[in-house]
């Protein structure tokens, strides 16, 4: 809606919202393969609903089922494997019961 609304009323009502796919995009080869594997894996399906609802957002249009996409962002953050970074962090808590460090940061504009 936000990028129709800019070439004139007339035009966006005649319009229909497209959504390219770049196939060499690596998100969409790694997406591919998933499927590839297991069409009917839910998490396969909710991250291609993601993918969706991300370029509606970004292309400034309203996401019909906004509870639906938190819980799909929800369910995918539950299963996702941990990181390296994650698991850095719960390795060192026993280290150091000091609490965080503290540093000084400054704003660059």
């Amino acid at each position: 809606r936000a990028q129709a609304s800019t070439t004139g009323r007339d035009f966006s009502m005649r319009m229909k919202p497209t959504l390219e796919i770049n196939p060499t995009h690596p998100i969409i080869k790694t997406l591919d393969a998933k499927f590839r594997e297991d069409k009917h894996n839910k998490n396969n399906q909710d991250y291609a609903k993601l993918l969706y609802d991300v370029a509606a957002m970004a292309g400034g249009y309203n996401i019909e089922d906004p509870n639906a996409l938190a819980s799909r962002i929800m369910s995918l953050m539950d299963s996702a494997p941990v990181d390296n970074a994650k698991k850095d962090v719960t390795e060192s808590k026993g280290d150091d019961d000091d609490g965080p460090e503290v540093v000084d940061a400054e704003v660059v504009s």
